[in-house]
């Protein structure tokens, strides 16, 4: 039985989902035949300057081209993993019964839903046929893996479980985080001139990051007499002109660094030097970013709701983004309690071992054979 991981649209440079791919295809290598497959870019080589025509390119490269070449490529009999929710829209192409889902999160068709979280941002109308495309099919898979038990409780809202597998496998890290040695950290900080404390955050810049009451949680911590000297570091490769326009309306360009494009060498130094990671997100499917942090022995700051407090348990702090000032004065009191909750954090990321998430989808893969 050959088994294939179908990967994201190149173009979209995911680095989470690459890595999720990645690391089926390292842990399970050896038991199982395993290829991974990812549409490629085709219309898109044309190189058109407009966002919009790249966009609907973009889909045609992987929803229709990527879908032709699946149905003749893909046997009965092979067992096909799509390990993105959102290419639960390849399902009609894919002639084998033997399909698994993998479901990260369902963000944006919670947001066609839940009236509460319009005040944060609105779909447009070709993006709400888009999302419930999405959904439609993701509800035909007999077999679907929930990266965190809220992921599993948000799908239960929207299907049916009669008949269905549905999995909890929390995701793993791979062995490209760790906490860097002493020496290590003073060629990094000398090489990126860094002579200052300094929170991080990772991940682009869409509504549920919720990023704009992160600038003025900083901001408001900042104002703290002994705290002025702090910088806060936004690695991820989009930033919107209203995150810009925010940063400059408060006067913190001097204290705001951005970076884009950064490799996981640089990723791994940075959580590791910084004095805390804020993560302030309104949702996640799972929240990446708060055991990576851990496992490079950084302090967590972050929203008391689910996902994070799943993955964070007692090992992180919360705060409340929506109140700033609030945030902050918690944030300023909890720094001297650092080194205890680095403590936690180490113990808490054993949860998210490799053996576990080996074994949990060797479980899944082992039913088709």
């Amino acid at each position: 039985m050959k088994i294939y991981l179908i990967g994201d649209y190149p173009l979209l440079k995911s680095r989470s989902m690459n890595s999720y791919v990645k690391l089926i295809k390292i842990i399970l290598g050896k038991n199982f035949k395993i290829k991974i497959i990812k549409p490629k870019i085709i219309l898109n080589r044309l190189n058109f300057k407009n966002h919009s025509i790249q966009k609907w390119l973009g889909y045609i490269d992987n929803y229709i081209l990527f879908g032709i070449f699946l149905f003749f490529k893909i046997k009965r009999n092979d067992l096909v993993h799509i390990c993105n929710q959102s290419n639960s829209l390849l399902f009609p192409f894919i002639k084998s019964k033997k399909l698994i889902l993998t479901c990260h999160d369902l963000v944006n068709i919670s947001l066609l839903n839940n009236k509460s979280l319009h005040k944060f941002s609105k779909l447009s109308l070709i993006s709400k046929v888009y999302h419930k495309l999405i959904l439609h099919f993701i509800i035909k898979f007999k077999s679907i893996i929930c990266v965190s038990k809220n992921t599993k409780k948000e799908l239960r809202k929207y299907m049916n479980f009669k008949n269905k597998n549905i999995y909890t496998i929390h995701q793993s890290l791979n062995d490209n985080f760790y906490k860097i040695n002493y020496k290590e950290k003073k060629i990094f900080l000398r090489k990126k001139k860094i002579n200052f404390k300094f929170f991080l955050h990772v991940g682009t810049d869409v509504w549920y990051k919720n990023k704009n009451n992160l600038i003025k949680v900083f901001f408001n911590f900042i104002k703290i007499n002994k705290r002025k000297n702090f910088k806060l570091i936004l690695i991820g490769d989009y930033n919107s002109i209203e995150l810009i326009s925010l940063i400059r309306i408060l006067q913190l360009q001097e204290k705001i660094i951005i970076i884009k494009n950064i490799d996981i060498n640089d990723l791994r130094s940075y959580y590791s030097t910084a004095e805390a990671l804020i993560f302030p997100s309104i949702v996640e499917g799972f929240g990446w970013p708060i055991v990576e942090a851990q496992k490079c022995g950084s302090l967590v700051f972050t929203t008391k709701k689910a996902p994070m407090n799943e993955v964070g348990l007692n090992s992180v702090f919360y705060i409340n983004p929506s109140n700033p000032k609030k945030s902050a004065l918690i944030i300023d009191e909890k720094l001297r309690l650092k080194n205890r909750m680095i403590k936690k954090g180490f113990k808490n990321i054993k949860r998210f071992n490799l053996e576990n998430f080996f074994t949990k989808m060797t479980s899944v893969y082992s039913k088709y054979q």
